[in-house]
């Protein structure tokens, strides 16, 4: 009588090989104790054989061929035994796995509180602390959940420990599991798209060279600044395209503004030409610059309408006329020549006129010296 054994393949039901480096005797053991339960063969592996069954016989063997093709060829020859049953081979991998408990215990618990992310992803990071976890639980010592969630905070990567105060303020603490989810989704959020459309776009601003030539041979376009007031292209993104070598570039481009003039008596910079106009007061107390014009202030034109239209493109643009030099000897002139014109006054005082007549009383002052008047 064929056994239902007979018709099992045990690769569909334990897809993995039992190795000692990486050693996966917690993950193998699970699958095979499932295995177990399902088929009813369990005895097999906790109960005394029993020889007198040549049924039980038969489905032992069936069992041993199990444990044999699912351990890798290294594990073969240290557990594999002639006529062994199923009980002594399950002892045999466990023994070589489960050997010196309390030795293996105090690494395992070392290397449990030493695990840190680092720059792994979450799956990797959770991936390790529940491997730790499980084979201490296989040597007795079991890290319950809680135990679980704390060390999983400790080893965080820095660039999620805004995370934590989220999931202690909960009460109770969430789970093991419910914290990988989270933070999964974190993690997500944080990833940069794979187009690039998230990456921050630099903006740059380049001044245009100030050389007033135009180069055709190259086909690059270059623009006129003078007199320090221009502004030059400002570009977003990528440049625009040139003209290959040796072709002409036909695309109109922008006319180029006629220099800032300069006062140079107020230090004002205007966009474009303004008329200059005698200053209204006066002279002032050193009198006109002999053998000058009366000084000049710049002042802002009033223009009804758009501005004055700049110059064509190509045209020669007129320099900004230099500020006058200082003359010294017409300032120790002007000085000598200085006479000053007394004002009667009531009580015989003198008072200087600087010419500011609009921001100057009338009299000299109050009479009282030493203040004003009580009242």
């Amino acid at each position: 009588m064929a056994s239902p054994l007979a018709g099992v393949f045990i690769n569909q039901h334990v897809p993995l090989v039992l190795t000692l480096h990486p050693p996966n005797y917690t993950q193998w053991r699970t699958l095979f104790e499932v295995m177990f339960t399902k088929s009813g063969v369990a005895d097999h592996i906790h109960d005394p054989p029993r020889a007198a069954a040549p049924y039980w016989l038969q489905d032992d063997a069936y069992v041993v061929s199990w444990l044999y093709n699912r351990i890798s060829p290294e594990i073969f020859g240290l557990v594999h035994q002639r006529h062994a049953t199923a009980a002594q081979v399950w002892a045999s991998i466990s023994t070589l796995f489960l050997e010196n408990a309390e030795h293996q215990v105090v690494f395992l618990a070392t290397d449990f509180r030493r695990i840190e992310q680092g720059s792994s992803s979450i799956i990797n990071y959770f991936g390790r602390l529940k491997e730790c976890a499980d084979r201490l639980a296989d040597f007795g010592e079991v890290v319950s959940d809680r135990d679980q969630v704390l060390n999983m905070f400790r080893g965080l990567a820095p660039r999620l420990h805004y995370a934590i105060p989220i999931l202690t303020m909960q009460k109770p603490l969430p789970s093991f599991l419910s914290c990988r989810a989270f933070l999964l989704l974190e993690e997500s959020r944080q990833s940069p798209p794979v187009d690039g459309t998230g990456a921050d776009t630099a903006l740059h601003a380049a001044r245009a060279p100030n050389s007033g030539n135009h180069s055709g041979g190259g086909g690059q376009n270059t623009h006129t600044n003078s007199g320090g007031g221009g502004r030059g292209y400002r570009g977003k993104g990528k440049a625009p395209a040139t003209p290959s070598a040796g072709a002409s570039s036909t695309t109109a481009r922008p006319p180029a503004l006629p220099a800032p003039a300069t006062a140079p008596w107020t230090g004002m910079v205007h966009a474009w030409p303004v008329p200059w106009r005698p200053h209204a007061p006066g002279s002032g107390i050193l009198g006109p610059r002999p053998g000058s014009a009366s000084p000049f202030a710049g002042t802002t034109a009033h223009y009804y309408g758009s501005p004055p239209v700049p110059a064509a493109y190509g045209a020669a643009l007129t320099p900004p006329q230099p500020a006058p030099a200082w003359d010294q000897t017409a300032l120790i002139h002007a000085l000598n020549n200085l006479s000053v014109q007394p004002q009667q006054q009531p009580n015989g005082e003198w008072v200087l006129d600087t010419g500011a007549t609009s921001h100057m009383a009338s009299s000299s002052g109050s009479a009282h010296k030493d203040g004003d008047p009580p009242l």
